[in-house]
């Protein structure tokens, strides 16, 4: 999105805020303005979690049912209810009876999280238990662990089976999720201690003051300047420094100003 409605450069595009309700001849955004007489609405609604290929009539392993009564104690296959893959140890490993841990796992299935390093952590995790599976617990304990944190997930108001693989819990924060997975290497001495976290820090930084750094970008590209400050970034360090001096730069200004939280699109 962008703070004004001037068409996107080599497209016949114009941006528009937040949609903020519909009526029954227009759309009207965030900002007041609204469209009339819109032809087509395209809703992102997001994926479906179907596997084909795992599927009936090509495989019996993965069976899609959206309106299963089955859970992840009582399925007897995995079972996709189009949401949540289940049972899947750590979003990862099929717990499922028959097939065993490390003969079915998946990478990339957790939402709302960065998934390149998302999708290291969980790599790490898959491969070393190819090559010596003995660093799972046996099927009983990854079973009670996925049904430990369904239970919390609906302790705190969430339903399992509906959220599906998306990190939403306060208690399975994306960062939290990545790190537990290569701690758990380290514990069982698949990985050397080193005391570090796999998140770095600077990415935390970041989520913590993503509403500061989102206002401070908008204010760049108000005054032109993204590119000055871009220039020369090229490195994970080199960013994680712009990102610390976006956020200085910011705060003296609201400091000094004040900035209404309503003017500004949340990044958060």
């Amino acid at each position: 999105m962008t703070p004004n409605n001037e068409p996107t450069p080599g497209a016949n595009v114009i941006p528009k805020p937040r949609i903020s309700h519909f009526t029954n001849t227009s759309i009207v955004f965030e900002d007041g303005s609204s469209l009339e007489d819109v032809d087509s609405l395209i809703l992102g609604t997001g994926y479906e979690f179907r596997i084909p290929f795992l599927s009936p009539p090509h495989s019996s392993v993965l069976a899609v049912d959206p309106h299963t009564d089955l859970n992840s104690t009582t399925a007897p296959t995995l079972i996709s209810n189009l949401r949540y893959i289940f049972p899947l140890y750590r979003h990862i490993f099929s717990i499922a009876p028959g097939i065993p841990p490390t003969a079915l796992s998946f990478i990339g299935l957790p939402v709302l999280v960065a998934n390149c390093p998302s999708d290291i952590a969980q790599s790490l995790l898959v491969a070393h238990a190819i090559a010596n599976a003995s660093i799972l617990p046996a099927r009983p304990e990854l079973l009670n662990d996925l049904v430990s944190r369904e239970a919390t997930l609906r302790s705190e108001g969430l339903d399992p089976y509906y959220v599906g693989h998306r990190l939403v819990s306060p208690s399975e924060t994306d960062h939290d999720y990545q790190d537990s997975l290569v701690e758990y290497l380290k514990q069982v001495g698949a990985l050397p201690q080193d005391g570090r976290k796999f998140v770095e820090q600077w990415r935390r930084q970041g989520r913590a003051r993503s509403r500061l750094l989102g206002r401070a970008w908008e204010r760049l590209v108000r005054l032109g300047l993204e590119q000055e400050w871009l220039e020369g970034v090229e490195t994970e360090d080199e960013w994680a420094d712009l990102m610390e001096r976006l956020a200085e730069w910011q705060r003296a200004y609201e400091e000094e100003h004040g900035a209404p939280p309503e003017q500004f699109v949340s990044y958060e």
